[in-house]
């Protein structure tokens, strides 16, 4: 019961089981005295939003919610839709299997980051373009076959992970993300990519390894601020003389056994994995 009494706490992380019900597990009390309590992350096996979580909604930068295997949360629970507050949500490991109710978040004006990593979801709703203030999306360990071309009308993200998912393509509407720093595609089905990518020309990190790439673009040589690129275990021959006219380029991969078209696609890369 101490913990309730620690009145300048910003910063709370609870591991463990927890319930709102008298059980073997921890029980929540009311957070309502923490009043600075501005990040709260719960490992638990949470099938809803705690009513103590509700009472610091008003006040919440940052929720994260992680969950044991055998949780029962398949949808954002409704209760996070009022922390007008929150700057970042994370719902990793948890079974969410469809984020239609997102349009929601909305109302979250000052969301900034979300977090859907290892979860079951199928499919991203096209209202994903209502979250004007989203800079950070990671989707990635999912089960998404298609992304909706309006999703990339959240036109300040700056990191954008859908990896490890079923996507055959990318919407050639991603070249609207003109402040996309940081893009992992690695391992999708993906076939080809649309060149209008390569006009997102502030990335820096690219990422598209394991997929089933035939080329890249010669179109790269526009990513003058790329650091890091990875495309190994694709299906590429060789790589565009163009790469080395990308003079921040650090680490480029390709697939085991395959060659370069000659030293000037390495360009200033220092190491081809």
């Amino acid at each position: 019961m101490w913990m309730y009494a620690l009145h300048g706490l910003d910063e709370l992380h609870l591991d463990g089981p927890l319930t709102n019900e008298v059980s073997r597990s921890a029980t929540l009390d009311s957070f309502r005295e923490l009043r600075a309590l501005r990040v709260l992350t719960l490992h638990s096996n949470l099938t809803k939003i705690p009513p103590s979580v509700v009472d610091v909604a008003l006040q919440l930068q940052r929720l994260c919610i992680y969950n044991e295997v055998g949780c029962e949360l398949e949808r954002i629970p409704s209760a996070v839709f009022s922390l007008n507050n929150l700057q970042e949500l994370d719902l990793k490991e948890n079974k969410l299997t469809t984020v239609e109710e997102i349009l929601s978040l909305q109302h979250c004006r000052r969301l900034v980051t979300l977090r859907l990593w290892h979860n079951r979801i199928t499919y991203i709703p096209d209202h994903m373009s209502k979250l004007h203030s989203l800079e950070t999306l990671d989707v990635s360990w999912n089960k998404i076959r298609k992304l909706p071309s309006r999703m990339f009308y959240c036109t300040k993200l700056r990191h954008l992970d859908v990896s490890h998912n079923q996507l055959t393509s990318i919407s050639s509407e991603v070249g609207i993300l003109q402040g996309l720093q940081f893009f992992s595609a690695a391992f999708n089905t993906l076939e080809t990519l649309p060149e209008e990518l390569f006009s997102c020309k502030r990335l820096k990190t690219l990422l598209l390894g394991n997929n089933c790439l035939p080329a890249l673009s010669s179109r790269v040589s526009n990513l003058a601020q790329l650091v890091r690129l990875e495309i190994k275990g694709n299906r590429l021959e060789s790589l565009p003389v163009e790469i080395g006219d990308c003079p921040l380029l650090t680490v480029s991969g390709t697939d085991s056994g395959r060659q370069p078209a000659g030293p000037a696609a390495l360009g200033r890369t220092k190491q081809v994995e």
